[in-house]
């Protein structure tokens, strides 16, 4: 399962977050999903893809690069400006895409506690930390996202 996952270096790198709806009208879409793939990953400078899609059509391609003149260089590449063009036309009712500098990595389960996490709250928060990790824990989220 974990093939599914890019094999990122170090950061920093950049992610380009692709999340998109598809429409009624997705006639061809998966195989230039698979040509586009095959092409982001020959591309200089594409480090790994990631994608992933919902029985609602609900997708999200997380692509990573290690500059942004690479990034800018597979926006412009000829094939992806088609994709681009029938996404826009026909495939999409609506997206979002999203670049992102990737200062922080993690993976897991493995190599990851949360132990170290904890003592990192507490030098960040000092004596109050355990007041400030309950009231993280018990706040709804309707209550902190404003």
């Amino acid at each position: 399962m974990t093939d599914r996952f890019s094999k990122t270096p170090e950061p920093p790198y950049y992610a380009v977050i692709f999340t998109n709806q598809l429409s009624d009208d997705d006639a061809g879409y998966a195989e230039m999903g698979e040509a586009m793939y095959t092409l982001a990953l020959a591309q200089p400078g594409c480090l790994g893809v990631e994608s992933t899609r919902d029985a609602t059509g609900l997708g999200i391609t997380v692509s990573y690069w290690d500059s942004e003149d690479s990034i800018k260089a597979w926006k412009a590449e000829a094939k992806h400006l088609v994709a681009q063009k029938q996404g826009i036309e026909r495939w999409y009712s609506h997206y979002e895409l999203r670049v992102a500098k990737v200062e922080r990595a993690y993976s897991g389960p493995e190599g990851r506690s949360l132990k170290r996490s904890t003592q990192n709250l507490r030098h960040s928060f000092g004596a109050n930390a355990a007041q400030h990790m309950s009231v993280a824990r018990v706040l709804p989220l309707s209550d902190v996202s404003g």
